[in-house]
């Protein structure tokens, strides 16, 4: 048998070494160059900002856009009678359509796109309701809708195009 000599099995393990510290140097500048790229990439962030789509009534029943959006307004005027101490609603207001609004049903309808923070015509002198307000209560309820595309189709069942509604 021959013997191995101690100077062989050296060579062996060295070149092992050798090897080992090359693929972790190999992998450890790697790893470095991956960080240090990572590193300078820096943050990327998206906003994403919504709309706030909001109205108000105002004391002459003009009706007044406070959202950061153009907006279509509609309003249903509800007449409440008081009995006493009892209120009891009250006959529905006569409708006529004006030139600022048009009725559909139940509701009146700006004929227009009010731009943010705009204010359409008074409901009652545009003329477009007759309240005859013997010790009635007037409540009017408005509701916008961003201007866009086919809001009002998909939210009211009615569309607003170039200035009427259908």
């Amino acid at each position: 048998m021959k013997k191995k000599t101690p100077i062989k099995g050296k060579r062996i393990v060295l070149i092992a070494v050798v090897i080992l510290l090359a693929l972790s140097l190999l992998t450890g500048g790697f790893i470095g160059v991956y960080a240090s790229l990572k590193d300078t990439a820096g943050t990327v962030t998206e906003s994403l900002n919504l709309a706030d789509v909001t109205c108000e009534v105002n004391e002459d029943y003009s009706v007044t856009n406070t959202s950061n959006i153009p907006a279509l307004i509609r309003v249903r005027v509800v007449v409440n009678q008081t009995e006493g101490d009892e209120i009891v609603p009250g006959d529905i207001p006569s409708y006529t359509d004006g030139s600022d609004w048009t009725r559909i049903g139940d509701y009146l309808y700006y004929n227009g796109i009010l731009a943010e923070k705009g204010s359409s015509g008074n409901t009652q002198t545009s003329p477009a309701i007759s309240i005859e307000p013997n010790g009635a209560q007037i409540v009017v309820l408005a509701e916008a809708i961003q201007a866009a595309s086919t809001a009002s189709k998909e939210e009211w069942g009615v569309s607003f195009s170039n200035g009427s509604w259908s």
